[in-house]
């Protein structure tokens, strides 16, 4: 993106803050040459699901992200203006102040990494996905979590939400390009498949296609499965006690988890899990394949 773009989108999202602030639902009518501008400007209207009818977490990051697509397409179509910058996404309810503040810094924060073009609000860019889905959900701590998925090639990033009255609001979006984001994706669909599933997961063998673990670790965690856990702590390439999760290296489940890498390691990250009363660290180590970050050994932090 070129430095004039980010200025224009910058400038865009400063203006949908100010919006938000004002709290017009009533802009003044353009005259003289403003009013022959809008009346040439694309005015294709988009449905908007009320952001206080989304009963549940998941209602507000479905109905959210279903108009959000729509909007993407019919801007690219140039049948509309951009929904970020025209203030549309801050008057939505769906966004928390907060976090649309700190879109202004990911668009610069996108840059600076060479992620260039990408959206904030979906972490990707080009041409949009065909659809958005939601492929996990857990309580982390008693905060909601939300991981989205599209159907383009390996792409994800988790929401983060928070209730304000009886209003679901997203307060945080994290892209998973990073392996911290990797990490905190896989265990939030971890955590997630293991309370549909009752804790067969495991047996069902569905992390093979979560998308976040090496080869090397499916194969070790295979054999693990195959072992009948017992005595096989070692097949899994984690220091657990035999009859531990091998994602976990715990027999309890956590109440919740927190990704930060590891210091002076660009491809190493300390999770740090929270059971009642008590917590675990563990050190997890990624590797790229294909360009993709991938988790490969999970061991105890104190190992």
């Amino acid at each position: 993106m070129k430095s004039k773009q980010i200025l224009l989108l910058l400038f865009g999202l400063l203006l949908s803050l100010f919006l938000a602030a004002c709290r017009s639902n009533t802009p003044p009518a353009p005259t003289g040459d403003a009013a022959e501008d809008a009346a040439a400007t694309p005015t294709t209207e988009v449905f908007l699901p009320p952001a206080d009818k989304a009963a549940t977490p998941a209602d507000a990051a479905q109905n959210f992200y279903a108009w959000y697509l729509d909007a993407i397409k019919e801007t690219l179509a140039g049948n509309r203006d951009n929904p970020l910058a025209n203030g549309d996404v801050v008057r939505s309810g769906y966004l928390t102040p907060q976090l649309m503040q700190r879109v202004v810094a990911l668009v610069l924060k996108f840059d600076e990494e060479g992620f260039v073009g990408l959206d904030p609000l979906w972490c990707a860019g080009g041409t949009p996905p065909d659809n958005f889905y939601l492929d996990g959900q857990f309580n982390n701590n008693g905060t909601p979590m939300i991981l989205m998925r599209t159907n383009l090639p390996e792409h994800a990033f988790i929401l983060y939400l928070q209730q304000t009255g009886s209003l679901w609001q997203i307060s945080d979006i994290a892209c998973t390009g990073t392996p911290e984001g990797v990490v905190s994706a896989f265990y939030l669909w971890y955590l997630s498949r293991l309370e549909q599933t009752n804790g067969t997961a495991l047996a069902d063998g569905e992390y093979r296609a979560s998308g976040f673990l090496s080869e090397a670790l499916i194969e070790q965690v295979d054999a693990w499965v195959n072992a009948g856990s017992a005595g096989a702590a070692g097949a899994a390439g984690a220091a657990g006690a035999a009859g531990d999760d091998p994602f976990l290296l715990s027999a309890s489940l956590p109440l919740g988890f927190s990704a930060t890498p590891v210091e002076n390691s660009g491809s190493a990250v300390l999770l740090r899990q929270t059971f009642a009363g008590a917590s675990q660290a563990l050190r997890i180590n990624l590797v790229q394949q294909a360009g993709y970050w991938k988790i490969e050994s999970i061991r105890l932090a104190s190992d």
